[in-house]
């Protein structure tokens, strides 16, 4: 295929490309700072770029449904339940709300204990008339003492001492008489553990306060006990972290003192897990819930709307309930692609039509369409955050600020800024400028692909309270693009620093390889490392060298710790180069991904592994000044992730790049580097790209093309036409031929 084939129209859509921070701007002139973007009054459209999980938390919250979402980490699952029991409360909250208060008496034994529902003022009525009635019985009971208990074993004591001591004398006569002395004086000494065990809980007793007799002891531990009261529950929802039987249904808590009066009744040990006390139960993690073994008894609860509240589990006595609690709830769970896909798998299915059945599952975005509208979005979620580092400097400092006013706070945190400004400073977040917004879309831009935004947004509250405590240092008006920048530079997070560190490092080998080799079968792929914490990319160069040699079978050899996808990409490659030569001679081709110590996954650098082989069959140096990513399908390069932030590594003024070729497909992704700076339409052989200048006054230019086929990256890189190409690659077919198996040609410098 010749890459002259571009047509005006695809010409016309670079220029399209190159017009992004035209649009950008247009988009953005709604406002000049995120002082004029309105809060929603409704708590669920403060969730930006989840149109569908909104609609269905709405139909959910009309209809009383189970939702579960599904999503990456901070794309806003546990936002929207927050706002989902915000929602509830307003709406049907007096409603959902378990009614009755839970109030346990004594069961039928000294195990068994009863749950009884009533209407909360009568419970609290019942409490105050058994209550009364126990403290005037209690006044005019004689103090507690266990003197009596005492006595009786302190005379049992030493009537078998005395025993054990006339034993002795009937051991001088009769040996077996001093075995009965020593059963007698380990009898003794058992009996006075004993006197002294009722003496510590005659002590104990006594610091408690309570100076009632046993009988009076009796009678309180039949006073009855509240365990739920609706009246003091603020909350519908119960975010249960952790959902284990204990945490979910309660149990019984463990009693020390369990002999001489001391023991605590069951129904005074009893506490109610997280479903007989809130209507909604949020279960943030449902990897949890699978992994603590609780869906059985959950599925059977949700079943029957009640279930027996049990003990002798870890932590608890084995105690349990005559009748059932009630237990009836929306269940509100979230979890990552993995526990679902687990769920499928494993033929989970009875919990998940509990979400299907009555509710919704609903996948949430990690990333979404650049369009005016999530532009407005992104504006007003800043402006959420605004809001909420306010509130927390009055929560923190407002009574400083009122008493000693700005001063005071300036002067405690001097240290903590590094730099205050003197005389106007003023602890209040700045509104976003429209510059910095700007900037915000660019760094979402960078963390996703094809001209979308990344819709994990959690990340960009530190990044939008770095920017705030810039400002305020500052003591500028608004935060700046500059403010953002900074800020994204420093909140890299540990994972981040690591990545730098190895980034650094590929740096150092690609230039040292570019001046160690002569280029033959050595080309700069491009990689990316994606941030688990913060979904951050981090692009680096991938050096990579490529042999041809004749062997005795077709094979691939690859290095480098390669994942699967990897693998199999290189196998394709193989075959491609085997067709493209058209020869019967067997070739062994070794692939080598220079010092990958983390290992390589996916197939992006495919087409960079074509090149390289290619180069060294044909024994054409390519370019170390140019890089290149994508994914090769037969001849065609189609588009991979991540290409913006392989552009940045690439584009780095420190290694001094030329260019670099991404696929055709990737394009979009060129536009957020195109902010703030210099650039302009560039052709290469036909090949069109964009020109993009590193300096100001249109210095050091870095050339990115579009390439759409693997000739057109052979011209990029390898300087030659496809015509010419074929030639120089049967005169290498021809050289191959002649050697004998596996011997090696090296033709590069020492």
């Amino acid at each position: 295929m010749n890459p002259t084939t571009y047509t005006d129209n695809e010409r016309a859509e670079i220029r399209d490309v190159l017009d992004y921070p035209n649009r950008l701007s247009r988009s953005l002139q709604f406002l000049e700072t995120t002082a004029s973007v309105t809060i929603p009054p409704n708590p669920i459209d403060r969730v930006v770029f989840q149109d569908d999980a909104r609609t269905a938390v709405k139909a959910a919250a009309r209809n009383r449904g189970n939702i579960l979402l599904i999503g990456r980490p901070g794309v806003g699952k546990s936002m929207l339940a927050n706002m989902f029991e915000d929602v509830m409360s307003r709406t049907l909250g007096d409603y959902l709300r378990q009614r009755d208060a839970l109030v346990a008496i004594p069961g039928r034994d000294r195990n068994r204990i009863k749950i009884i529902g009533m209407d909360p003022p009568d419970a609290s009525r019942l409490l105050d008339v058994t209550i009364k009635a126990y403290n005037t019985v209690a006044e005019q009971s004689e103090p507690f003492s266990m003197e009596k208990q005492i006595s009786e074993v302190r005379l049992m004591r030493n009537l078998v001492l005395v025993l054990a001591l006339l034993s002795i004398m009937v051991g001088l006569l009769y040996p077996f008489g001093l075995v009965l002395t020593g059963v007698g004086l380990m009898g003794a000494l058992f009996l006075y553990l004993k006197e002294k065990d009722l003496e510590s809980q005659e002590k104990v007793h006594a610091s408690t306060g309570k100076s009632d007799s046993r009988s009076i002891k009796e009678l309180y531990d039949m006073l009855p006990e509240m365990l739920y009261d609706p009246r003091q529950e603020e909350h519908l929802m119960g975010r249960v972290s952790e959902p284990t039987e204990k945490s979910m249904k309660g149990g019984f808590r463990w009693d020390p003192y369990q002999s001489g009066g001391l023991g605590t009744p069951a129904h005074k040990r009893a506490f109610l897990g997280a479903l007989s006390k809130y209507p909604i139960i949020y279960v943030d993690e449902l990897k949890t819930l699978i992994k603590n073994g609780f869906v059985p008894d959950l599925l059977e609860i949700m079943q029957n709307g009640e279930y027996r509240l049990e003990g002798g589990k870890t932590g608890s006595s084995a105690d349990s309930s005559q009748n059932m609690v009630p237990a009836n709830f929306l269940l509100f769970a979230s979890c990552n692609h993995d526990t679902y896909r687990y769920l499928v798998d494993e033929g989970e299915g009875a919990l998940l039509s509990r979400f299907h059945g009555k509710g919704r599952v609903v996948e949430l975005r990690s990333e979404v369409a650049e369009t005016p509208a999530r532009i407005r979005e992104l504006a007003q979620y800043i402006k959420q955050e605004i809001q909420t580092i306010n509130e927390e400097f009055e929560e923190q400092w407002g009574e400083i600020i009122r008493r000693e006013g700005h001063e005071g706070v300036r002067r405690r945190n001097l240290e903590a800024f590094g730099r205050v400004p003197a005389g106007t400073f003023r602890l209040e977040a700045r509104e976003f400028g429209r510059d910095a917004i700007a900037e915000m879309v660019k760094e979402l831009r960078s963390r996703a692909s094809n001209g979308r935004l990344s819709a994990m947004l959690r990340p960009l509250n530190g990044i939008i309270r770095e920017t705030e405590m810039d400002a305020i240092s500052e003591n500028s008006p608004v935060v700046t693009a500059h403010h953002v920048a900074q800020a994204i530079g420093r909140n890299v997070g540990l994972e981040g620093a690591l990545m730098a560190d190895a980034i650094r490092y590929k740096r150092e080998l690609k230039d040292y390889l570019e001046t160690a080799t002569t280029g033959v079968g050595y080309v700069v792929g491009l990689a990316v490392f994606t941030s688990a914490e913060s979904g951050q990319m981090y692009g680096t160069l991938m050096p990579i060298k490529c042999q041809v040699l004749k062997g005795n079978a077709d094979v691939v050899t690859t290095t480098g710790r390669l994942g699967e996808i990897a693998k199999e990409s290189a196998q394709n490659v193989r075959a491609y180069i085997k067709r493209l030569i058209d020869v019967m001679v067997p070739l062994e081709m070794h692939i080598q991904y220079i010092q990958t110590h983390s290992g390589v996954e996916g197939d992006s650098a495919s087409i960079a592994t074509d090149i390289g082989l290619i180069s060294d069959l044909t024994q054409i140096p390519v370019s170390q000044k140019h890089a290149i990513t994508g994914s090769l399908v037969g001849n065609v390069v189609v588009a991979v992730g991540g290409v913006t932030a392989k552009l940045r590594a690439a584009c780095d003024r420190e290694i001094e790049m030329a260019g670099a070729c991404i696929p055709w497909q990737n394009r979009r992704d060129v536009e957020p580097l195109l902010l703030n700076t210099d650039y302009e339409y560039v052709e290469a052989d036909g090949i069109p790209g964009v020109r993009i200048y590193r300096e100001p006054e249109k210095e050091k230019p870095f050339d990115v093309y579009f390439v759409k086929t693997r000739y057109d990256a052979y011209r990029i890189m390898l300087g030659l036409n496809e015509s010419e190409l074929l030639e120089r690659i049967r005169s290498g077919v021809s050289s191959i031929e002649s050697q004998r198996p596996s011997e090696h040609r090296e033709t590069e410098s020492a």
